[in-house]
């Protein structure tokens, strides 16, 4: 990003409306009364300089997303830059920012608690968490750490325990209150899915509301996925090939998936409403065929069936 550019970005900006922002000790230190204030903020952070990462500078969008990102979790908009990344042509975030957004927005009756088993690669982390007005909490036990095939941060090796807080963590809130970190990553997660191996089918497909049926979007139909994930003709044969040592790789490819499904039938299995159960399908069966792993996808679906089940009797008594 050039001088040329920034002052471009610069000489863009409302000064009446960016001066009219108020500096507040409510909600990171600023408030906004209306989206124009926003923008005209996130053309401030793009040309802060140093104030925030590279990935930010002269990046109008970017600085959107970051601020938007921290209003909805009621934190500083220039904090929560500063615990971004880019990583795969994707934004980011610490695992301590992400820590603290559960710690935040998570409708905790008191903070995570964690106890540790093990020592070196049978290490395992338990957190717990209570849901307010729920009678029992609920515990996640991580796998043991030579059972995590991605370990991107320095941490895994400097510090491991706290690493593997921050991964349960993660993995308490993905499965039990998914909309509390929905589309929210950590630098490890995108850095994982680099490479060949986890190339990604950026063939244009349908929008959700063609993919999706039933009333008003809801609901979805398994016809439809078959249809869409059956293989278009026989391919032909593979010819036999040396696998290289590299090649190991796949399997913990492999395994990634797995833990991720596993992951995902959590919080469908949590899931609060029928557009949360809709978005997860519609989200999974393009993970699976991304992956091409859809040999996965008709479990996944039984249980997300079995929700929607529950979710639409649930609906009908009330």
């Amino acid at each position: 990003m050039g001088v040329q550019d920034l002052e471009r970005i610069e000489s863009k900006i409302d000064r009446t409306v960016a001066g009219a922002v108020i500096v507040s000790d409510n909600i990171g230190g600023i408030m906004f009364k209306d989206m124009a204030e926003v923008m005209e903020f996130s053309k401030l952070l793009a040309v802060a300089g140093a104030a925030v990462p590279k990935h930010l500078r002269g990046n109008v969008g970017a600085c959107l997303a970051v601020t938007i990102q921290a209003l909805e979790w009621r934190m500083s908009p220039i904090a929560v830059a500063n615990k971004s990344y880019e990583v795969n042509d994707r934004i980011a975030y610490e695992s301590q920012l992400i820590h603290a957004v559960v710690e935040a927005r998570a409708p905790l009756k008191q903070r995570l608690r964690k106890k540790y088993s093990g020592e070196g690669p049978t290490l395992q982390c338990f957190v717990t968490g209570h849901f307010k007005g729920e009678v029992d909490p609920i515990e996640y036990e991580s796998p043991k750490f030579s059972e995590i095939k991605t370990k991107n941060s320095p941490l895994w090796t400097s510090d491991p325990r706290q690493q593997l807080w921050y991964y349960s963590v993660r993995a308490w809130a993905r499965a039990n209150c998914p909309d509390v970190l929905l589309g929210i990553y950590a630098e490890d997660e995108l850095e994982g899915r680099s490479g060949a191996d986890h190339a990604r089918d950026v063939t244009p497909k349908p929008d959700v509301a063609k993919r999706l049926t039933g009333s008003k979007g809801r609901g979805f139909s398994e016809a439809h996925v078959d249809a869409n994930t059956q293989p278009q003709g026989e391919a032909p044969k593979p010819e036999p090939e040396i696998i290289p040592p590299g090649a190991t790789q796949q399997l913990d490819l492999a395994a990634d998936v797995e833990n991720e499904i596993a992951n995902k039938k959590r919080a469908v299995e949590n899931a609060e409403t029928l557009d949360d159960v809709t978005a997860l399908v519609s989200a999974t069966t393009d993970y699976l065929k991304q992956a091409k792993r859809t040999d996965l996808l008709a479990d996944f679906l039984s249980v997300a069936k079995a929700r929607e089940k529950k979710l639409t009797t649930k609906g009908a008594a009330a």
